[in-house]
């Protein structure tokens, strides 16, 4: 009798204990208020993490398109520099007052450690270049932004075509014109446009994260990117050609 009692007190124990563990389980998947969360959205916002999507998000559509270079080619020949780095932080550089009290622009620098320089070459050698972004949204929430963004940058390769800001001051002095000098600009890079670099997002494998995607039918290089699955192919695209040329 006593060692069908044992038997049974163990029995109830593991059942006790299978019984607590699933209750674990489910409480995991039960957001603050008891639901159940939908795995696909938990997987989704993993996703937009893991690709930088909120530093993306924070610089959207806050490039200029002074410059338009209707095919790659031409992107590579307008631009001082090409380079395959890694972005590594993001900080406000300048706040632009507008006309209207209220009316604030807010620019950030994000540092690119640089892995490779694709095509042109740098102002000076250095590991890490800044390249300033304009932030999108008004005042505190383009503040908000970039908080947001240094504490989700992208962690895969960005490939940036990059317009000096020395260089191009220097061009317009030559050209005649006055050129305006921002003491927080100096040393630094801007992109050639919206479409100027080039990473992996949730949006696509290869995408040009500060404007459109280029699955957009406005998108200058949408029939050039098709079929380019990776931005080491892009790259790899790139050398090619300057190795023919």
């Amino acid at each position: 009798m006593a060692g069908l009692a044992g038997r049974i007190w163990l029995l109830a124990v593991v059942a006790a204990v299978v019984v607590v563990g699933a209750i674990a389980a489910i409480a995991l998947t039960l957001d603050d208020e008891g639901e159940r969360a939908p795995a696909a959205a938990v997987d989704e916002a993993a996703a937009r993490a893991a690709t930088g999507a909120p530093f993306w998000d924070a610089v959207r559509l806050g490039a200029s398109d002074r410059l338009f270079a209707p095919t790659l080619e031409d992107l590579v020949a307008q631009s001082d520099a090409a380079v395959l780095g890694t972005v590594v932080d993001v900080r406000v550089n300048r706040v632009v007052q507008g006309d209207v009290s209220d009316a604030r622009a807010v620019y950030a620098v994000a540092d690119l450690r640089v892995e490779r320089v694709v095509a042109g070459a740098l102002d000076r050698p250095g590991e890490t270049i800044g390249v300033e972004l304009a932030v999108a949204g008004a005042y505190e929430e383009a503040l908000a932004g970039v908080r947001r963004g240094a504490a989700g940058l992208p962690r895969g390769p960005v490939l940036a075509f990059l317009i000096s800001v020395d260089r191009e001051l220097a061009r317009q002095a030559s050209a005649g014109r006055t050129p305006r000098e921002v003491p927080e600009q100096a040393g630094l890079y801007i992109p050639h446009s919206s479409v100027g670099i080039f990473a992996a997002t949730d949006r696509a494998a290869v995408d040009t994260p500060l404007g459109d995607p280029p699955t957009a039918a406005s998108h200058p290089y949408r029939d050039e990117l098709r079929g380019v699955r990776s931005v080491a192919t892009l790259v790899g695209r790139f050398t090619e050609r300057r190795a023919l040329g």
